[in-house]
């Protein structure tokens, strides 16, 4: 996916499911609409001792492609 996002501007929507905390753990779990096709998301955050979050995981799926 990053290959394609740097090939240029692409219009994406993201639609946030689920959010999860535990601890110093936040999950961010939903789904995403681009022009190649739908497919879901994962991202894991770690709480920073400042309180800010960190990316540590982004993880996506696509369900299928378009022409």
């Amino acid at each position: 996916m990053g290959a394609w996002l740097a090939e240029s501007p692409h219009q994406m929507t993201f639609q946030t499911g689920d959010i999860w905390e535990a601890g110093n753990i936040v999950v961010d779990v939903g789904t995403y609409d681009s022009p190649r096709g739908t497919g879901k998301y994962v991202v894991l955050y770690e709480r920073q001792a400042d309180g800010s979050l960190h990316l540590a995981v982004d993880a996506v799926s696509l369900d299928g492609a378009t022409t």
